[in-house]
Formats: structure tokens, sequence, C-alpha cells
């Protein structure tokens, strides 16, 4: 089998620059294979429906490298859909303050607080997160001004009823 020589050259040279880059620091590679294996069990974990044990790698994720907005999103996607929405509202708030440019992190957290009926939180995280949560930013805002407005009225009814009393 024949092989072009500068696509395998490419390769080649690529590969050998990152291991060289690696074996230069060890740390750094000894702490990618950590990374590996915890994402690995996560997988298997959570195939096999085992929610200790994966929040448990998701939390030994964390420990490697807390800095790590996406390893924080994920967490946190995980909570979430595991029910445990506070806990999944640490996770995404720690991603979307290492990365706030990322609209996915600051719309997660909007999600997670409509879950939680906390509507006007989740309006200033879907603000942050710009268009791609347009249409969400626009649907709860909408909510909390109707909510707002039917608690000026049972406002206004109790003290109708009180003057009325």
């Amino acid at each position: 089998m024949i092989f072009p020589a500068r696509p395998l050259s490419f390769g080649l040279a690529l590969a050998l620059s990152v291991s060289t880059f690696l074996v230069g620091n060890p740390s750094l590679a000894q702490n990618s294979k950590k990374v590996e294996w915890h994402r690995c069990l996560i997988q298997i974990y959570k195939s096999k429906n085992m929610v200790p044990q994966a929040s448990e790698e998701y939390a030994a994720l964390v420990n490697l490298d807390p800095k790590d907005a996406q390893i924080r999103f994920e967490y946190g996607a995980y909570l979430h859909k595991m029910g445990r929405v506070k806990d999944a509202i640490v996770q995404y708030r720690k991603a979307a303050d290492f990365n706030p440019s990322n609209p996915d992190y600051q719309g997660a957290v909007g999600d997670a607080l409509v879950s939680l009926k906390d509507y006007s939180g989740a309006v200033a995280y879907y603000q942050k997160a710009g268009p791609k949560f347009a249409g969400k930013l626009s649907t709860t805002s909408a909510y909390v001004q109707q909510l707002r407005q039917i608690n000026q009225y049972n406002a206004e009814l109790k003290k109708r009823a009180a003057e009325d009393e």
C-alpha cells in the first residue's frame, strides 16, 4: 500500500511534536492520561447507569483541573439530567465564570434556573448568552412580566378585600 508523502509526513511530524511536548512535560502527560482514564470510566458508568460512580469520576476530573470550563459544563449537564439541579447550577456557573463568552454555558445556567422557577435569574443568564438563547429570553421575560402582573392583581384584590371588611 502506498501513502502520499506529504500528509503522512505532516501527521508524523505532528505526532512527534506532541509526544516531544508531553515527554518534556511529564506532569502534563500524566495528567492527560488521568483525564482520559476518568473520561473512559465516566462513559462506562453512564452506560451502566451507575450514577454515584459516574459522579465520583466527574468530581475527580474537576479536581484534576478545577478551571476547565468544559469539564464543569459536562458535569453540570450530568447533574442536571440526574435531577440534582442545585448542584448542576454550581457547576454551570463556574463554567460560565471561567468562559463567559460561551453562550452554551450561560444558557445552561438559565435553563437550570428555570427548572427551579427562578425566572428572573434565568432572564439575566439568557441575556448574557446572547442571540443563541433569544427565544428563551423572550419567552421567559414575557412569563416574568405576566407573573408580576398576576402578583400585582392579587395584591390589589387583597387590599380591596381588607378595605371592604
